[in-house]
């Protein structure tokens, strides 16, 4: 991206110039009004201002991923006047990962075992 205005600049990031005057007086670089050029090193860094302004490090790390544990839809179900109406369901997202493991039987003879003989009086 070649050097472009500063009012071209806010145009393409949809901010006010003078919002993005004031933060470009905050990052530490110097303009001297909107019809100012701006180099692609002082875009970077603005982004590094504003990167560490709101709490993020220049690296990047990644973030806390959380995973939905509920799936929301909807579904559509007949009234007693024939009418359909709209419900919201939740429902768990799915099986939590962990296999479950049936536990052997207890009447289960183990092996090479004789059953004992069964007297019938």
């Amino acid at each position: 991206m070649a050097d472009v205005t500063v009012a071209q600049f806010a145009d393409v990031l949809k901010v006010p110039v003078d919002r993005l005057l004031t933060q470009l007086d905050e990052a530490g670089i110097k303009v001297s009004g909107a019809d100012a050029t701006i180099s692609d090193e002082a875009k970077m860094e603005l982004l590094t201002h504003l990167r560490r302004a709101h709490g993020r490090d220049e690296a990047g790390a990644p973030r806390k991923i959380t995973l939905k544990r509920k799936s929301q839809g909807e579904i559509k179900v007949a009234t007693s006047q024939g009418r359909a109406r709209t419900v919201n369901v939740e429902a768990p997202a799915g099986p939590s990962g962990t296999p479950v493991i049936a536990p052997a039987p207890l009447n289960e003879s183990p092996a090479g075992r004789v059953p004992d003989a069964i007297d019938h009086e």
